[in-house]
């Protein structure tokens, strides 16, 4: 068996473990040893260990201090509706704008839980024949009493002479909507 010496694992040849032991390793010249290296070997990396530490120690305070702030800013997870939600609707606002028509509908989520995958279906009928239409869906679960304001677009030349119809769906059932008078959007908040 042939032993090879440091230089031979310094200079990229793989070897295992148990074929390569060095004998006597070159000396600190040889291996290019900077002034850390000649540090004995308890006080090297103690300056990278407190580097380290100071790091650790301002992200946890960080962690916690945003630990806190979340916790009073979380929200219960609660579970949302299965089968028929009810909503609250203004009438729908149709108006030109352009080459299309607009209609505009807020609606209020009157349910006691949330409702997830809310969906309006705006429907375009000439005789029995289906010509256009556009649909609307809520990203987020829709949360008891929120008020959104739901904008539908399709184009004017298509629709001239013909009635619509709306369909409201959400992820996990119907929806039963409910008209109003009118209701009022929230004021944002800064």
């Amino acid at each position: 068996m042939m032993r090879l010496g440091w230089t031979a694992m310094r200079h990229g040849t793989r070897f295992s473990s148990s074929l390569v032991r060095p004998q006597s390793g070159p000396c600190r010249a040889e291996r290019g040893e900077t002034e850390i290296d000649k540090q004995p070997r308890a006080l090297r990396g103690i300056e990278s260990r407190a580097l380290g530490c100071l790091i650790g120690v301002v992200a946890l305070g960080v962690g916690l201090s945003a630990g806190s702030a979340l916790a009073q800013e979380t929200r219960k997870l609660v579970a949302p509706v299965r089968g028929e939600a009810t909503v609250e609707i203004t009438a729908p606002n149709m108006r030109p704008v352009g080459n299309d028509i607009v209609t505009t509908i807020r609606v209020r989520n009157s349910s006691r839980a949330p409702i997830a995958g809310f969906r309006i279906e705006e429907n375009w009928y000439k005789g029995n024949e289906a010509i256009s239409g556009d649909s609307y869906r809520h990203r987020t679960p829709l949360q008891p009493g929120e008020v959104i304001e739901v904008k539908l677009t399709t184009p004017r030349a298509r629709i001239v002479g013909a009635r619509n119809q709306y369909q409201f769906s959400h992820a996990n059932g119907t929806i039963k909507p409910t008209s109003v008078k009118s209701l009022d959007l929230p004021k944002p908040t800064k």
